[in-house]
């Protein structure tokens, strides 16, 4: 595996999406219209929580300026076929604990332009198995439900545990076994997960501070999308 991963060595110029590429670009958005609206505002979202857990730090960054950054940067991006936005890395006050400074972040960047202008990252993907990446995984789940749960109201903690169902069972039905019959409600709850998450979370905290109106508003949203 390690041999045939060096084969992928060379060296790889961004290019631009083609004209077919952009042609298909309505058809790829109402096909998957409902990954493409939560990711881009859980991408928001995460960049606000982000940015105000590096308040709590000590850390004065412009939020404008955050947001505008990470937008243009995710369209010139995309204009590349990249399909990831960019968005603040979340676990600053962490980071910080732990003497992490601008470094941190330079490294990151020069290490991942490095392995994907040259195609290396099958290499390390040949070296690495995968078990050994779930710890960093772990730690960025964690620190991301510790700056969320960090910026909500204790009561609203209701509404935010109720949000995270749809994604666990989204990743329940990634490991369901191939071909066997997967159960119907758990298949609808975890169809849209991240929209499906945004919508209960935001009825939830209505009900919560008893703002049915507000509440039946996103009831009735979650019932046409």
């Amino acid at each position: 595996a390690v041999s045939r991963s060096f084969e992928h060595f060379g060296f790889y110029m961004p290019k631009p999406l083609s004209a077919e590429s952009f042609a298909e670009i309505p058809t790829v958005m109402l096909d998957n219209i409902a990954v493409i609206l939560p990711v881009a505002f859980v991408g928001a979202v995460n960049t606000l929580v982000s940015v105000y857990a590096a308040h709590s730090a000590g850390d004065m960054f412009p939020i404008r300026e955050c947001l505008v950054v990470d937008g243009l940067t995710t369209m010139v991006a995309a204009l590349f076929g990249s399909p990831f936005g960019t968005c603040v890395y979340v676990g600053h006050p962490q980071f910080k604990a732990q003497g992490g400074k601008i470094y941190y972040s330079l490294l990151n960047c020069i290490g991942f332009c490095f392995l994907a202008a040259t195609g290396l990252f099958a290499t390390v993907n040949a070296f690495i198995p995968p078990f050994a990446i779930a710890p960093i995984v772990l730690f960025v789940g964690l620190a991301i439900n510790e700056d969320a749960f960090g910026c909500i109201k204790p009561n609203q903690y209701p509404a935010a545990i109720i949000g995270l169902f749809p994604a666990c069972a989204d990743w329940i039905l990634s490991k369901w076994p191939h071909g066997a019959e997967k159960p119907a409600g758990l298949a609808a709850i975890a169809y849209g997960a991240l929209l499906v998450g945004i919508v209960w979370v935001a009825v939830g905290v209505f009900v919560i501070n008893r703002r049915f109106q507000n509440a039946a508003i996103w009831s009735l949203i979650g019932a046409i999308l």
